[in-house]
């Protein structure tokens, strides 16, 4: 930036465009974060509910065991 207003021209453009490749780095960053905190929240709803006693031997950690879509209800005449 200094460099080019060293040499006479106005790095106005340059800066607006750092700008907004900024904007678009922190709204791709904070889509991330709503993704990862919405698996957290899953995670920690399932570690609530979930019953140690119900754990087996062979597995880790059953909060970690993907889970299966719950299926909807049933809809009439279709």
């Amino acid at each position: 930036m200094l460099a080019l207003r060293d040499s006479g021209e106005a790095p106005c453009g340059r800066v607006a465009d750092l700008i907004d490749q900024h904007l678009e780095e922190i709204d791709r960053r904070i889509a991330e974060l709503r993704t990862t905190r919405t698996a957290l929240r899953d995670l920690a709803h399932r570690a609530a509910e979930t019953d140690p006693e119900t754990c087996t031997e062979d597995g880790i950690c059953t909060i970690f065991t993907p889970q299966r879509p719950t299926p909807g209800p049933a809809t009439a005449g279709g």
